[in-house]
């Protein structure tokens, strides 16, 4: 199904679509910010493919809700959740939160690295502060191999600064450099 975004037809269109189209504006708008920063250069011009078994928009509050086995993909960028939330205000995207059991994220950030994979019960990403945390049962796959569990790991895009925590300990498997870059200087 292709959305008309044309502006002179969104009247003639029931609430509910009308309310969808500004729906899935606003998510463009996120993605293309969030992809800019930690994706391949070519997700952000891939188009949006949001699947749920149910939409809401409230215009009052800025909120956009996806429940029932919602997902989001553009380009190499997934997000699979039980429901995805996005709060906007007049300008702009505010935060997206996906929740389940799990949340997942994936995205191949540059064309020679792995996917990376990235779980917990709940993923929070604030566009304001450029940061994203995973709480509960959090998880991330560099794709190498190398892997961080925590309770919660909070990272922030604009400082790549990562801190993993919690009641419990905080594993980490870090793989060993490639022997072709290995520093043999010791």
């Amino acid at each position: 199904m292709k959305l008309n975004l044309h502006r002179k037809n969104e009247s003639a269109q029931p609430q509910p679509f009308a309310s969808a189209v500004k729906m899935v504006v606003v998510v463009i708008g996120l993605l293309l910010s969030i992809n800019t920063a930690v994706a391949l250069p070519s997700d952000s011009d891939q188009p949006i493919n949001i699947d749920a078994d149910r939409a809401e928009r409230n215009d009052k509050t800025g909120v956009t809700i996806f429940s029932g086995n919602a997902k989001l993909k553009q380009g190499t960028l997934v997000i699979v959740a039980d429901t995805i939330t996005i709060h906007h205000k007049p300008e702009g995207v505010e935060s997206i939160t996906a929740t389940g059991n799990p949340a997942t994220l994936e995205q191949k950030p540059k064309i020679d690295k792995p996917t990376v994979k990235a779980e917990a019960k709940r993923i929070h990403y604030s566009v304001i502060n450029e940061k994203i945390k995973l709480s509960v049962n959090a998880q991330i796959d560099q794709g190498d191999g190398s892997k961080i569990n925590s309770d919660t790991i909070d990272y922030d895009l604009k400082d790549s600064y990562a801190v993993a925590s919690g009641e419990n300990r905080v594993k980490l498997i870090i793989q060993p450099q490639n022997k072709d870059t290995t520093n043999t200087n010791q």
